[in-house]
């Protein structure tokens, strides 16, 4: 990222024209007259595409950017050996970052006072194949088809907010609008949607803007296309993370640190709260970051989030629009999460380990049982343990083949769990179910993996880091019905013992799934993973626990530190330094 590109943004409000230019590169050089020109667009595209988190890993003074997330497969040991008394040599990359659609239109309606389009108007955003969760920094770039939703959502939400604009300065109903009341409306509806003061050349070139247009269209069509301008502008559309803006390490703005905590906890644009601390230069201080971050925490937007987060870590996807099985399954997990953490401030552990759920007749049915009228359901505790065994995770990693099955169940507990991700196979290698079922038609599940792993030795070194777990999961059907034994043909009894390593203090022999999250719901390794699943979730961006195994530390320590209430999260990163510093390039 350049340092003239900072400057682009800051000292550059762009007009409609430009915008679309800058959002694209799709132009040389494009003449905007009502608000500024652009000379060399290739800056533009930049702001586009983002900078690279992790790419490089130059830097001075002993200090490096943080290189691209590898896979990971045993982190702990070094993790828990991380001195973390001296500051961090390794810092992410400074970048310019999309809000996403529920950000854009949550800053819309706060700044603009008008109800916005709502999120689902817009193309869904891109979900990062790394870490699983939908607000990559880096992928998350304007579309066409997301620039043509810009268009129409901009021009109804300008339309709207002209006369309230009108209303809270008399003086725009005046033609033409002179420029000293164009200032002063500009300055504060700027202040509102760029998330900061706008530079002298920014509010001139914004009034005399208005000025001209009030000459041509009535009041109300001049604000409205002011307004417009603002919103199509890249300092309302992204939010940057680029200091000074000075090759080197850099700490961001009082106003990127406010947006940073505001966006990152709740999608909602820095409050006048936080904006006051942001003007008195108070966010530097990591008490009144992390009493800030308390404060919008408790915000139901921050709740929301946080349930949001849920829902990508377990992969839910979209809700299902027909009543169904599927319905049911999908708002069993989505409110377990709710009763257990968001009512009831639960703990992970609690998430692993609890023996009843929330739903419908239809999924209690699956599980044997009957709700409440609370809508509880109770569990048999000799079955069922937490989200591990519940009807949406077990059907969702079901497969049409049983080794497939087997593996996906395995890794949910490797990569969601622990927070360890195998290195993918050869690039030469097809998957082939066939190959990893050769015990014959009438094989169990384990016996079939331990031909596998006599005859595929070179395979089996990767595939026994994830799938003898997946083998405990078979005392679950496809569809997450538990049984004893297998149906016939094979008609066997179901062994569901196995060992687990690599895996902290939740090391050692288990007698099944229940057993398994058992041990992982009592061991820390799990709590620092699930603090490190969410620090990818709020950065937009891998998160190594090895060369960041300081923030992951400080997160999962500030959880634990409060009784492990997974509620505490969202404020967990507020007073780790790196979080507010980058290594700009």
């Amino acid at each position: 990222m350049k340092s003239s590109l900072a400057s682009f943004l800051r000292e550059r409000p762009l007009g409609i024209a430009c915008s679309i230019a800058v959002l694209f590169g799709s132009a040389s050089n494009v003449a905007c007259t009502a608000v500024g020109s652009i000379g060399d667009t290739r800056a533009g595209a930049s702001a586009g595409s983002g900078s690279k988190t992790g790419a490089g890993s130059g830097g001075t003074g002993g200090l490096q950017v943080i290189s691209p997330a590898a896979p990971v497969t045993d982190w702990y040991d070094a993790f828990q050996m991380t001195n973390c008394s001296a500051p961090s040599t390794a810092l992410p990359s400074s970048r310019i970052w999309r809000l996403s659609a529920a950000q854009w239109s949550n800053t819309v309606t706060a700044a603009l006072g008008i109800p916005a389009a709502t999120s689902t108007v817009f193309p869904e955003d891109q979900v990062d194949p790394v870490t699983g969760f939908s607000n990559d920094s880096t992928g998350d770039k304007v579309t066409l088809p997301l620039a043509s939703a810009y268009f129409d959502a901009t021009d109804a939400a300008s339309a709207a907010a002209g006369p309230g604009a009108i209303t809270a300065f008399a003086c725009l109903g005046t033609a033409p609008i002179a420029t000293t009341c164009g200032s002063m409306f500009v300055s504060a509806y700027g202040q509102k949607l760029f998330r900061r003061a706008l530079t002298p050349a920014e509010v001139t070139t914004f009034a005399n803007y208005l000025n001209s247009e009030s000459k041509l269209d009535p009041a109300p069509t001049a604000v409205a296309s002011v307004i417009k301008a603002m919103l199509l502008s890249p300092n309302f559309i992204y939010r940057t993370e680029l200091g000074n803006s000075k090759p080197g390490p850099v700490d961001l703005t009082s106003d990127e640190i406010a947006s940073l905590l505001s966006y990152t906890i709740a999608d909602i644009p820095p409050d006048a709260q936080l904006q006051a601390a942001a003007a008195a230069g108070q966010l530097s201080a990591p008490a009144m970051r992390s009493m800030q971050a308390e404060r919008l925490a408790a915000l139901p937007s921050a709740k929301n989030k946080l349930a949001q987060f849920w829902n990508q870590y377990l992969a839910l996807g979209n809700q299902p629009t027909s009543p169904g099985v599927d319905l049911s399954m999908y708002d069993e997990a989505t409110t377990f999460f709710s009763q257990v953490v968001l009512k009831n401030n639960g703990t992970l552990k609690e998430l692993l380990t609890a023996p009843y759920t929330y739903g419908d007749a239809t999924i209690a049915a699956v599980y044997g049982s009957k709700p409440d009228a609370t809508g509880k359901i109770t569990l048999d505790p000799t079955q069922r343990a937490g989200f591990l065994t519940s009807a949406a995770m077990l059907v969702k990693t079901s497969a049409p083949s049983q080794a497939a099955t087997v593996i996906h169940r395995g890794l949910l507990v490797r990569e969601r769990v622990l927070c360890e991700t195998p290195p993918p196979p050869p690039p030469t290698v097809v998957p082939d179910p066939n190959q990893i079922q050769q015990g014959g038609p009438n094989a169990t599940a384990k016996q079939n993996y331990s031909v596998f792993e006599m005859t595929h030795q070179s395979c089996n070194a990767c595939h026994s880091f994830f799938q003898p777990l997946g083998l405990a999961f078979e005392a679950y059907d496809a569809n997450g019905v538990f049984r004893t034994s297998y149906p016939a043909p094979i008609s066997m009894p179901i062994d569901t013992t196995g060992t687990l390593s690599s895996a902290g203090e939740a090391n050692g022999a288990y007698t099944g799934v229940v057993d398994m999250a058992t041990k992982l719901g009592a061991a820390p390794i799990t709590q620092y993973c699930f603090a490190q699943q969410f620090a990818e979730f709020a950065f937009g961006r891998s998160v190594s626990p090895v060369q960041e195994a300081c923030t992951v530390k400080t997160m999962g320590g500030y959880v634990n530190a409060k009784g492990g209430q997974v509620q505490n999260l969202p404020a967990s990163f507020a007073a780790v330094p790196t979080v507010y510093r980058r290594f700009h390039q």
